[in-house]
């Protein structure tokens, strides 16, 4: 999937906001696998081609697969993964401020510019949502202000995470547990949901961020 089809992107989008796949709780089921896998993170990636080949492609044209292959011995990583409509989402915007200059394949994307996005979302240790405390991102005036969760370096800047239990049935905390990221210094100021977490592999965590995940800013 490394050449764009605008067309079916857009029918991609278009049909995903009009069903929607949110539940209840606000929970966007993206049809990730959970669970615990006995191979690398990035034979993982390769056996859910439809979720990650862009991601594939573009962690190979960064320069990148040492960190997801278990080349780096008794190094883990936790990876916030991108899915290909979110490098495919960037792709377009790109395109549309530079129509005479599109970015047709991921390859095309300039080299740094896949290292610094892959970077900005690759915490160096393994993470599970229970390793994670309970926290929240409220706004204030000019920005936000991150309550209790965590602060955790990445290869490249700093993210704050954090767990957040839903209520149920007016219940306080006995809904879902969701696992939320806020990067430092960037222009993505949302609170940005994992929805599928703790997909575990032998060197490493990947909890997937949702399709509409945004890369501009990043």
């Amino acid at each position: 999937m490394e050449k764009v089809n605008v067309f079916f992107r857009c029918l991609v989008v278009a049909t995903l906001v009009v069903l929607g796949a949110c539940t209840d709780y606000q929970y966007v089921d993206t049809g990730l696998a959970n669970g615990k896998h006995d191979c690398t993170v990035w034979e993982y990636l390769h056996s859910q081609p439809d979720d990650w080949d862009s991601t594939i492609i573009m962690i190979e044209h960064a320069g990148m697969k040492e960190y997801f292959d278990g080349s780096r011995q008794n190094e883990q990583i936790t990876f916030f993964g991108i899915t290909n409509l979110s490098i495919l989402a960037y792709m377009l915007d790109y395109k549309e401020a530079h129509p005479t200059k599109p970015w047709k394949m991921v390859r095309d994307i300039p080299v740094e510019t896949c290292r610094h996005i892959l970077k900005r979302l690759i915490i160096p240790q393994r993470l599970v949502v229970e390793d994670i405390p309970r926290g929240r991102l409220e706004a204030i005036r000019g920005g936000y202000t991150e309550v209790e969760g965590r602060v955790c370096k990445t290869l490249e800047g700093e993210m704050f995470v954090y767990t957040y239990r839903e209520d149920y049935n007016y219940i306080p905390e006995k809904g879902e547990i969701g696992l939320y990221i806020y990067l430092h210094g960037s222009g993505n100021s949302d609170a940005n949901r994992s929805v599928s977490t703790d997909i575990q592999m032998n060197n490493g965590v990947v909890h997937a961020l949702s399709y509409g995940f945004s890369l501009k800013g990043l």
